[in-house]
C-alpha cells in the first residue's frame, strides 16, 4: 500500500481514506480495468452492421484482442483464478458479458437453433 502511495505521490496514510486494504484495492482494480475491456470491445462493435456469422467472427476477435492487448499482464491477471473472495467472480463476469455481446451479434445468423440454445449457462471454471 505505501509503493503504491509514493506511486501516486499521496500520503500513505491518505490511500487508506478510499481503501481498507491491499484486497480492497486490487479489487478496485480489476473492476476498473473489466469494465475498460468491457467498454472498449462494446465501442468498437456497438455501431456495426453484420452481414453473416464470418462477419461477426472477423470483427469481434479482433476487436476483443486489440482490448487485451493493450495490457496483457494485467489481463492475464484479470482472466486468472486467486484465491480471494470477489476478485475470480470480478474476471469471470467481465468475460460473461463480453461473451454476452458477441452472442446477441451472432442471434439473428442463429435463429434456427433456438433461443434456448443462445442461452449461455456459465461455464465451470477448472481449477
Amino acid at each position: 500500500m505505501a509503493d503504491v502511495a509514493a506511486q501516486a505521490h499521496i500520503p500513505g496514510a491518505s490511500i487508506y481514506r478510499r481503501f481498507r486494504g491491499k484486497d480492497d484495492l486490487i479489487l478496485a482494480i480489476k473492476l476498473d480495468a473489466t469494465s475498460r475491456i468491457e467498454e472498449s470491445v462494446t465501442r468498437h462493435l456497438e455501431s456495426a452492421t453484420f452481414t453473416d456469422i464470418a462477419d461477426v467472427v472477423s470483427r469481434y476477435a479482433p476487436a476483443t484482442a486489440r482490448a487485451f492487448a493493450k495490457d496483457e499482464a494485467l489481463h492475464r491477471l484479470l482472466c486468472s483464478q486467486v484465491e480471494r473472495p470477489g476478485l475470480d467472480e470480478i474476471g469471470s463476469s467481465g468475460l460473461l458479458r463480453i461473451f454476452a455481446h458477441y452472442r446477441e451479434a451472432l442471434a439473428p445468423w442463429l435463429k434456427e437453433f433456438g433461443r434456448a440454445r443462445l442461452e449461455c449457462k456459465r461455464p465451470a471454471i477448472p481449477s
